[in-house]
This record gives C-alpha cells, structure tokens and sequence, in this order.
C-alpha cells in the first residue's frame, strides 16, 4: 500500500473525493487530510505520504507553493493537483515542479482513478529499477575494487580486529596465507622531477605503469596483495613458510625480479622499502611504517634497490605500537562511552601489553603513548583545564613507571574524570541551548520570520541538532512551542486591549490575521472573537 494524502480547503470536495474512492483497491491508504496548504505541509512531514492530491487556492499557502516545498526536500513524491479552468494555464506555467497530473474541477472520479492507477504502476516501477538486482549487481561490481582497496588501507593502518580481517579477506577473495606477514612499498624514483614528468597525464600515466608491473611480476611469482596508494604501490604478502628468514627470502627474491622487469622494461626506476615481518595480520600497521621508513634510506643506499628495514636498523626493537583501531576506540570511549565500557577496554589493553612481555622501555613508550592520547582528547574536548584546575592530572605516572599497575589505575582514574566532565558538559549544553532558544522566542515571537534556521543560527548550532536537542529535552518540537508563545502572548492582549483581531495577529507574529484565526481556533477550540467575549 502507498500512502495518500487529500489537502483540498473546500470541505464537501475532500469528503466527496474520500468518501467515492475505495483507495485501497488501488493500492493506497489515506493517511491524512488537510484543509489548507500550511496545515498540509505539517501533517505530510508527520507522515511521509508517497502521492499528494491538492487543491492550487487554499489559504495561507496554495497548492503550488505547497507542492514546491515539499518536492524539494522529497522529490520522489507525486503530485496531483486539482484546479479550475481558469488557473489550469497559471498552475502549468507558473513553476517547473514536475507535477505528475493536473485535473479540472469539477473532478470526475473516473478520471481520478485512472491517474492513480497510472501513479501506481510510476511508483511500482521506480521501485523496481532501484532495487533491480541486476542494476544492484552491477553497481556491485563497479564498486567492489574500490572497496576491496579501501578494506587493505584500512588493514595496513591497523584498523580492523582479527575476526574482521577474515571475514573480510574471505569477501574480497584476498589470498594471505601463512604465518608471517610483511608489507612492502615501491615507489617510483625522482617521481615530480620536472626533467622527467612534465605534465600531470605523463604522472597518471607513470602510476599506471607500476600497477601493470606490478599485476604481471604478481601473477607469475604471486607476491600477495597489492594497491595503488597515493603515488606508490603497496604490497602485502604471507607465506606458509616456518621459518621467518626463509620468507623474508622467498619475498625478497620476488621483489627484487620486480625491480629488475621495471628497470628493464620501463623508463623510470623504482626504490622497494620492505617492512618488518610480523606473525599478526593486525600488527600490518606496523610493517607499513617500517617499510615507508625504509625508503628513507635511499638516501644513503641509492636509488633503484630492495631496501629491508632490518639490514638498516639492526639493533630496532619493535615496541608496543598503538594500532588505529585501538586509538579511535579509546577516543570515542573518552568522548561518548560509558564509564564501564571503558575501564573494561583499557583493563583488556594493559592486560595484552602485560603478556607480550615487554622490556620496560618497550612498556614505557606504550604508556606514553596512551597517556598522551588522553591529554590529546582532554585538550581537544575542554576537559584538560577543569580536571587540572580540580587537581587531577597525568604527572604521578612518569614518576612510577616501574609500577605497571599503579600506572594503570591512574590513568583509568584520568579517563573516567575526563568521561564525567564530558558528560556534564554536554547536559550543561544542551539545558544551555533550550534556555537560550526560549530566552531568544520571549524577545523575537512577534517577528513573523521566525525560523528554526534563524534561531539555531542566531545560537551557532545547526538546525537539526538545534531541532533534536530542543524536542528532546522538552517534548514538543521548538515551532509547536512558538505557536504556544504566541497564542499566549495572543489571549493576554485579547483579555486585557481592545486591540482587534488583525492588530494581535501582527503583535505576536502572525503575517496573516486569518491564519492566526485559524491556529487559534484549532489550539483552544474558538476563535479570537469568542475567546474575548467570553473573557469579558
């Protein structure tokens, strides 16, 4: 069933309409009625309705107006519109809306049957080619290589848990076998040097060529998995192999025919960093780093060579490195998590950094590390100064670095006094924001312009946060409580002047006097008029 709705000013032409169609046996429900356009733009944001059947005259906003409001925000939304003889050249001409039907008054219901068959089989369709399987296949296809290299950026940042990796190395059909892992980063030698790329086609083109040496060297040799990433190609390979030396070998060897093919074939030459191997496909992060730290070296080993990180830094000692995953989840954490939630995570960090078994300057970089990232969003969220100001800090730690579980309970102790603060600070927001809203409605309601984007402007919020906090903390939406103002502002000056009905309409902010006879009578069940007598 589709959802209609019927706005039409004329009380016997909507109940004529209503009251001769069997909209169900077509496919629709009448979901609401409207006798003015003003009212109808309400209740169709209450209740989303597929097709619009409106009147073009109406008071406080005609159907064309009515229509062009809601189409721009629901363009897939149908429109029939009703009209006279006399407005139907206006009604056509007067807006490009795309309205689906105009009908002539008197209607026929005949004729409005057979458009709302018609509307029917438009929407039915439109339905069917945006959930077309084959139309969803193919964007499928032509959207699975981005996302395949979206899912290995996010693995060489260290991004996902173990259980993602999998899943998602089996959905990509990403083969990464093995026990060992290591990333390895070619790049292309003296890449912007205007002697040999001149023009942005010629570096596109260079980059492009890479990837097709790459692909080639890889299908004969399989040296993993690999992507285009910035101006580089990275590769990430496993292998089966026990020992770890016998991979660092097997893999070197591959690379280094890759460097000789491009050396051969190709008009540049290449420099192929190779990270530490690693037996965790989430520690890749690290073997990334490590092999982008090791085109460093090109510098004092020469262009156009198989650089490892190891023969450089012999003596590096591979610490305990803050994965990108661990770093977002303690930061929202920090920013919107529970208190539990929290000291849980961090309990769970210490706890794996504990059975690494790291030496203690290992554990000292790795407590650094995290209490750094708490000073990082302490500073960024106006935490830092209230907690130093209420004498909690990160000091005591640097001072106990020998007492793993001292630290750990200091820093938790941190967290949790920058989750509190945070917490208050967004209640104190938020009752601030409501306060100021009603504050800016006592001294603005007469202004008949008020907007929701005018006040959330005027308080520096957007719109729909500014919409969202407002209903939620005080249960009705921020235009229903201007009505409210203003129809009391309305009855003071209708109880206690002699003003007349159109002087109170522009005193407390309507711009038409009509329409304030109507929400008027609507909200208290009597016009103004009724309203002074019976005061009086």
């Amino acid at each position: 069933m589709y959802k209609l709705m019927m706005v039409d000013d004329e009380d016997t032409v909507r109940k004529r309409v209503i009251n001769s169609i069997d909209f169900g046996e077509f496919g629709f429900e009448l979901v609401c009625e409207a006798e003015n356009g003003s009212e109808g733009y309400d209740m169709f944001l209450q209740h989303k309705p597929d097709v619009v059947i409106t009147d073009i005259k109406m008071p406080f906003m005609d159907g064309l107006e009515l229509s062009e409001k809601i189409l721009h925000d629901f363009p897939y939304t149908k429109i029939i519109v009703l009209t006279g003889f006399d407005e139907f050249e206006y009604a056509k001409k007067s807006i490009d809306l795309h309205i689906l039907k105009y009908i002539l008054k008197p209607v026929s219901m005949n004729e409005l049957v057979d458009i709302l068959r018609e509307t029917k089989t438009i929407i039915d369709e439109e339905i069917e080619e945006r959930t077309s399987l084959e139309r969803l296949k193919e964007h499928y296809d032509q959207s699975f290589p981005l996302m395949k290299q979206k899912f290995l950026e996010g693995l060489i940042h260290g991004e996902y848990t173990s259980e993602t990796i999998e899943k998602w190395l089996v959905y990509y059909k990403v083969d990464l076998p093995g026990q060992h892992f290591l990333v390895s980063v070619v790049q292309i030698d003296d890449f912007y040097a205007d002697k040999i790329v001149k023009r942005s086609s010629e570096i596109e083109l260079r980059k492009i060529a890479l990837l097709d040496m790459v692909e080639e060297i890889s299908a004969r040799y399989h040296l993993g998995a690999y992507f285009l990433y910035n101006d580089y190609v990275v590769i990430i390979s496993g292998a089966d192999v026990k020992s770890e030396t016998d991979f660092l070998n097997e893999i070197s060897s591959k690379l280094e025919k890759l460097r000789q093919a491009i050396n051969r074939f190709q008009e540049f030459t290449v420099t192929i960093g190779i990270g530490f191997v690693t037996d965790d496909k989430t520690d890749l992060r690290s073997s990334y780093e490590s092999a982008m730290n090791a085109q460093d070296y090109k510098i004092s080993m020469g262009k156009n060579q198989v650089i490892y990180i190891k023969d450089m830094e012999p003596n590096h000692k591979r610490g305990l490195v803050f994965s990108e995953l661990e770093e977002t989840a303690i930061r929202r954490l920090l920013k919107t998590g529970t208190s539990q939630e929290y000291s849980d995570y961090l309990n769970k960090l210490f706890e794996s950094a504990i059975g690494a078994q790291r030496t203690t300057s290992e554990m000292q970089v790795f407590i650094m590390e995290i209490v750094t990232l708490h000073l990082r969003v302490a500073k960024e969220t106006g935490a830092y100064e209230m907690l130093e100001d209420g004498q909690i800090s990160l000091q005591a730690v640097f001072a106990e670095f020998e007492n793993v579980p001292l630290i750990k309970t200091t820093i938790e102790a941190y967290g949790l006094a920058v989750i509190y603060n945070l917490s208050n600070s967004r209640q104190d927001t938020t009752k601030s924001l409501v306060s100021d809203a009603k504050d800016y409605v006592k001294h603005n309601y007469m202004d008949f312009e008020l907007t929701v984007e005018g006040v959330s402007g005027a308080l520096h919020y957007s719109p729909n946060y500014f919409s969202t906090v407002f209903k939620k903390e005080t249960g009705t939406s921020f235009l229903k409580y201007v009505l409210d103002i203003r129809l009391e502002k309305a009855k003071e000056l209708l109880s206690t002047t002699d003003l007349k009905n159109f002087e109170v309409a522009v005193e407390v902010g309507f711009s038409s006097s009509n329409y304030f006879a109507y929400c008027f009578k609507k909200e208290l069940g009597m016009s103004p008029s009724q309203y002074k007598k019976s005061i009086r």
